[in-house]
């Protein structure tokens, strides 16, 4: 099975987000954080020990919330400050895959056998 998202826009939050909320706690953090409704592109949001992800994003008829935790590691989130940035899909790749996301402009593909 193939699952293709597409987003114009991909944000990520400048700082951790409570993972105990869901779909409508994160909608209202979209609303008043990111200043955008949810509906308008992909939103990336970590956690405080940086080693798990939720992705929200509209698709056709409804949201999609997708979680991504490492087993080993932590997500390299560096910022100067706080607030939204605006990532290409390429750099979604490489946060999801735990590389330095930041410093990515284009790469090969890279395939996972297993996680050991």
């Amino acid at each position: 099975m193939s699952l293709q998202i597409k987003a114009e826009q991909i944000w990520v939050a400048q700082s951790s987000v409570d993972f105990r909320q869901s779909i409508d706690g994160l909608c209202r953090v979209i609303n008043e954080y990111f200043q955008s409704t949810p509906q308008a592109g992909l939103y990336v949001f970590y956690n405080k020990q940086k080693n798990r992800l939720k992705l929200l994003v509209w698709h056709h008829n409804g949201f999609m919330l997708l979680y991504k935790r490492l087993e080993k590691g932590r997500f390299p989130f560096r910022f100067s400050e706080q607030g939204t940035l605006l990532i290409k899909s390429k750099q979604l790749e490489g946060l999801l895959l735990g590389l330095d996301w930041q410093t990515i402009t284009e790469w090969e593909t890279i395939e996972f056998e297993s996680f050991f």
